[in-house]
């Protein structure tokens, strides 16, 4: 997803200690390009075998039944939760304790005989599926007002919460591309945007063409518009300096504006039941961000903490809660306290002070640093910490999570689909279902091709970009297959389209997962047979495509 640190490293040489061996194959598989993809693949075929297991019903209660709720309450000021009177009843009876005598509320010892989650502001599961009613909120309205009052199943929790830390990422990745990357000059950026627009316009008209007239089925036209950066890439780094690196350059940016083009889709199209004060509140927040930047924050404690707050009111407001990553993302500074000018200086006469107070041993031998070096060395830590910007810091830093924790947790929980899993008498259900299928895997398989290259074509000839120095029109044929891969955020938006539909979403994911895998094998295909008519790429380290070291 995004760049990591290359280059050389302070351990070369040195004997690998045993930390180093037991670390090292991670470590290794880390540094593939290939390596988010490949774990995106196995956590799927995980979910699939899962779901179609004897144990599928417990993928299905796991993921989609079991409750966590998160809730709080906050007593009225003056009032004395065990004896008030609730609204319309008798006074509510005192706590008591295993001797027998009522005890406070407040300020008593708890019953260690009572449950763990019965305690205000629990977050607690019910076994049973639903969401308990914590112990604070046994009486009436009256006796305390509740501040946040939230239950959801795992599924929706990850889908909500976790992945906007997703949607952080992509948001902070499309910012850094637009203040200096490829999308920075409308030159270089017109033909891998011109690319995505294709890449989205025509498999979204596949699929409505398909389910023209029907209001339910075509909410899902979104499903087959996106790519997955993370998949795509990985399979293009399989064909090594087979391909040209501006191939890797063209997918990576049209991946990144067709991220850009899904975010919109799901604000704009899968908004619904707008709560204007949750909005207006989030719209405040996020100002006071935009305003803390301006202003030198610079602290991605501060802005994580605050950009937690901006999730809970996005939550409430109607818009899918993931946007307020990607707000967290455009409000954070993309620009150094320090320049490198002055950061050079500094370490420059820092190191030559410690190489000056280098204490050795008679034999020449270096000892242990001083407390002055130690200082020393702390100063030029915290000047490389300000030298870079706060969004490739916090980008550096989520990268890793977000390619080895929460897409491949994401693809767990949302990948299973019970194969035959339909009613056997509800045929037509079936056929809506299979038809579902059918449009997502078109549009995928050959919406995306299609739009990708007609769309380059007609850049290109009409002055408005240029192929990037060494691509062919045939590594762009098989890059379009590549975007074809639609498999996080296709799941993510046939998630908002057909929620609490489970057997059309079911229906999608099948759509998904074949037609992913099918432009994938194409797409490398494609790319494989054009590698032989070229020399072998000499370019440097790749671009993006996942978390490297």
């Amino acid at each position: 997803m995004a760049h990591g640190g290359g280059g050389k490293s302070i351990k070369q040489g040195e004997a690998p200690t045993l930390a180093d061996r037991l670390m090292g194959p991670f470590q290794r598989f880390g540094r593939l390009e290939a390596a988010g993809g490949i774990l995106l693949l196995v956590m799927a075929a995980i979910a699939m075998i899962w779901a179609n297991s004897p144990w599928g019903h417990s993928y299905h209660y796991l993921w989609h039944e079991l409750k966590v709720s998160i809730s709080a309450a906050e007593y009225d000021a003056g009032h004395d939760p065990a004896t008030d009177t609730p609204s319309g009843g008798s006074p509510a009876a005192p706590m008591s304790q295993p001797g027998g005598e009522a005890s406070p509320t407040h300020g008593a010892t708890p019953d260690p005989t009572s449950p763990p989650d019965e305690a205000e502001g629990a977050m607690h599961l019910d076994p049973a599926g639903h969401a308990a009613e914590p112990a604070s909120h046994a009486h009436a309205s009256n006796e305390s007002e509740k501040v946040a009052d939230v239950s959801m199943s795992i599924g929706h929790w990850i889908n909500d919460l976790v992945m906007a830390i997703f949607f952080l990422l992509v948001g902070l990745e499309i910012k850094r591309e637009v203040v200096e990357g490829e999308l920075s000059s409308p030159k270089k950026a017109a033909l891998p945007v011109a690319a995505a627009l294709g890449g989205m316009l025509v498999p979204a008209a596949i699929y409505a063409a398909i389910h023209w007239g029907q209001p339910l089925t075509i909410r899902g036209w979104g499903v087959p518009m996106a790519t997955d950066i993370a998949f795509a890439l990985g399979v293009l780094a399989l064909l090594g300096r087979r391909v040209p690196e501006g191939v890797r350059l063209f997918l990576t940016t049209l991946a990144i504006a067709d991220d850009l083009g899904a975010l919109l889709v799901i604000a704009i199209f899968y908004t619904e039941n707008l709560d204007l004060v949750s909005l207006g509140i989030a719209a405040i927040i996020w100002a006071a961000l935009i305003v803390m930047g301006m202003a030198g924050f610079r602290s991605i404690t501060l802005y994580m903490a605050v950009g937690l707050v901006l999730w809970w009111f996005v939550f409430h407001s109607g818009i899918h809660a993931t946007i307020a990553g990607v707000m967290l993302a455009l409000a954070i500074p993309c620009r150094p306290r320090i320049n490198a000018r002055k950061y050079l200086a500094f370490t420059r006469e820092a190191l030559d002070e410690f190489e000056k107070n280098v204490p050795k041993t008679d034999k020449g031998e270096f000892k242990q640093t001083t407390a002055d070096q130690q200082e020393m060395v702390q100063a030029v830590e915290n000047a490389s910490v300000i030298t870079g910007s706060p969004l490739h810091r916090l980008e550096y830093i989520l990268a890793p999570w977000v390619a080895f924790a929460i897409i491949p947790v994401f693809a767990l929980a949302n990948s299973g689909v019970a194969i035959g899993g339909s009613p056997a008498n509800a045929t037509d259900t079936v056929e809506v279902e299979a038809k579902i299928g059918l449009a997502v895997a078109l549009g995928l398989c050959f919406g995306k091709p299609i739009g990708v290259f007609l769309f380059s074509f007609l850049a290109v000839k009409l002055g408005l970009g240029a192929l990037p120095r060494g691509v062919r029109w045939g590594h762009i044929h098989g890059a379009g297959w590549l975007a074809g891969i639609g498999f996080t955020m296709a799941l993510f938006i046939a998630n908002l389209a057909f929620r609490g539909h489970p057997l059309l979403l079911d229906g999608a994911k099948l759509g998904i997962l074949g037609g992913s895998a099918v432009a994938g094998v194409i797409g490398l295909i494609v790319l494989v047979i054009e590698g032989r008519k070229s020399p072998p790429s000499t370019s440097g380290r790749n671009v993006i495509a996942g978390y490297s070291n």
